[in-house]
């Protein structure tokens, strides 16, 4: 069952006398336990044999792999191990494969920008079962596993009907009658940055489609609330057709997190013939700190000068991550190098405060987040949660600054607030 060093990255060509269509997994895309992180999204195509062909796409990031210079190379050696499972338990396809990669400098190595894309494929009948997938360094004697269901449909091109949505990072090159599915423009993550800032999508429609059918796309945020969307005619098709689609929809008005994609084919008086759903992940520049952009702002406040607040808050949407980013290369102690520190800091002593002091707001916006944020680590903590003749505080010592914090938790509940703003204003 072993095929060494088989070339996974490969260009799956569209040839629809074969019938390759495609069905994704439901939910944003987990990630792998253990050593090492990878995603693994899926798709259905229909086989000529009328059964599905599932198809796997894992996603790797180049800092995953550990690479050992050989001459004038640096190369990792990869073993990947697929094993599909039914619902009684019992293993249905399994497969395994040695890889090996090649970069010709460091640099290569920890390419962020370049994820490695695997992919495998099983012919399946309709039906739910569970894939485990496990993914090994053999230089590193390092692991990442990963599980999930995998909800197989019945494909038909007798009635209409549309596979589940792969998501892309470029459009497809190709014509309509055969797009060429380049592994470079896939995205199994789903995670879009603004970077990035347009959802792409490719999806299959089968069956008829009538004279004056529209084709909906919409994204809805978690609550349900719709936040862009569009519609486009879809031609008109025979009983037997399938035909690949691609588009895409803006992400620039989106604040980061999770989003809903809806497609839905409506004949002409409005009635919906067929509808999917895949969820996907806006995750722009300020993702780490807020679910908006205002509210990161908000909290860059604790830093920033009121002029450069100033400028930050008229910037554009697309002149926002640079805006952003001169922000912080002003206060980059190490500038020349990849890392800032200062920036590094920051987002540490912000997760430390949503881990510590969140209660009925995210910890960043409670009092004891705000001093901690903007001034580190206390030397000191006094704490007197259970006084007979006072309501509970805690008091911040600063020796090297000079300061020290006063917060009082006047109800009880664990809210602790300031009571001494004069210090925190102080310059």
């Amino acid at each position: 069952m072993k095929r060494t060093k088989k070339t996974l990255l490969f260009t799956l060509v569209l040839l629809w006398a074969a019938g390759f269509p495609l069905q994704a997994q439901e939910g944003v895309i987990p990630l792998s336990q253990g050593d090492i992180r990878f995603a693994v999204d899926h798709a259905g195509f229909m086989d000529s044999s009328g059964r599905t062909r599932e198809t796997f796409f894992c996603q790797i990031g180049y800092d995953q792999v550990h690479f050992v210079r050989q001459g004038g190379r640096y190369v990792a050696r990869m073993e990947l191990t697929a094993i599909l499972y039914d619902g009684k338990g019992n293993q249905i396809a399994g497969d395994n494969w040695d890889k090996t990669y090649e970069v010709k400098d460091y640099a290569g190595t920890v390419a962020s920008g370049r994820p490695l894309l695997e992919s495998f494929s099983f012919l399946l009948d309709p039906g739910t079962y569970r894939l485990r997938a496990e993914l090994a360094d053999v230089g590193a004697d390092s692991k990442g596993i990963f599980q999930g269901n995998v909800l197989v449909p019945s494909l038909s091109r007798g009635r209409t009907q549309f596979s589940e949505p792969v998501f892309l990072t470029a459009p497809l090159p190709g014509t309509k009658e055969s797009l060429s599915l380049d592994p470079s423009r896939l995205n199994p993550s789903r995670v879009y940055p603004d970077s990035v800032p347009t959802v792409r999508w490719f999806f299959v429609v089968y069956g008829p489609v009538p004279p004056g059918a529209k084709l909906l796309y919409a994204v809805s945020d978690a609550l349900g609330k719709r936040r862009t969307w569009k519609t486009r005619p879809c031609t008109e098709s025979g009983p037997s057709s399938s035909r690949g689609i691609q588009d895409s929809l803006s992400l620039f008005s989106l604040e980061a997190g999770a989003y809903l994609l809806t497609f839905s084919l409506t004949d002409q008086k409005g009635k919906s013939l067929t509808q999917r759903e895949a969820r996907f992940d806006y995750q722009p520049f300020y993702a780490p700190l807020a679910l908006s952009y205002e509210e990161a702002l908000e909290l860059l406040g604790y830093l920033a000068t009121p002029a450069e607040l100033d400028s930050l808050k008229k910037a554009p949407p697309s002149a926002r991550r640079a805006a952003w980013e001169s922000f912080w290369r002003k206060r980059d102690p190490s500038s020349g190098t990849d890392r800032n520190e200062a920036r590094e800091e920051f987002y540490e002593r912000v997760a430390y405060a949503n881990n510590n002091f969140s209660l009925f707001h995210k910890g960043w916006k409670t009092d004891r987040g705000r001093v901690y944020i903007k001034f580190g680590s206390p030397e000191e903590v006094e704490r007197h949660p259970f006084d007979a003749d006072s309501p509970a505080y805690e008091i911040w010592y600063y020796y090297a600054l000079n300061r020290q914090f006063l917060f009082v938790d006047q109800h009880g509940l664990g809210d602790y607030t300031l009571s001494n703003w004069g210090v925190y204003l102080a310059k």
